[in-house]
């Protein structure tokens, strides 16, 4: 997991380098490497929320995502919103559903906070 954050953080500052008389295109194998991190930002979002639900039963959606960036778990890019559409695909398969509403820390206080939990078959995953 840590190996995979580093390899972002040296990304991230190589496609930020400039180089004064240089105006070149980004390297193949920076392109590469950030294939590959978005290849598997989605299978450990599914992996962590499938251990994190198991383990401390149903939680909000926003203290999922807290707990994953905690953890090294960055969204390529950083944009947040990336969580959503794996959230999504997990309950349309069928591996968590919605549980409640709660209040939203980061909605000003408003409803709408997803409540998840796995569900039979996402015990088994």
């Amino acid at each position: 997991m840590w190996g995979s954050v580093c390899v972002k953080k040296v990304l991230d500052m190589l496609q930020t380098m400039v180089l004064p008389g240089f105006d070149m295109p980004p390297s193949p194998a920076i392109e590469v490497i950030n294939q590959a991190l978005k290849a598997e930002f989605p299978t450990k979002v599914r992996e962590f929320i499938l251990t994190h639900l198991r383990r401390h039963g149903p939680t909000s959606g926003e203290d999922l995502t807290d707990a994953m960036l905690q953890a090294g778990i960055v969204p390529p890019g950083g944009d947040g919103r990336s969580f959503g559409p794996v959230y999504q695909q997990m309950s349309q398969r069928g591996l968590i559903e919605v549980y409640g509403v709660g209040q939203r820390r980061k909605g000003n206080g408003t409803l709408g906070a997803a409540i998840w939990r796995v569900t039979a078959k996402g015990l088994t995953a």
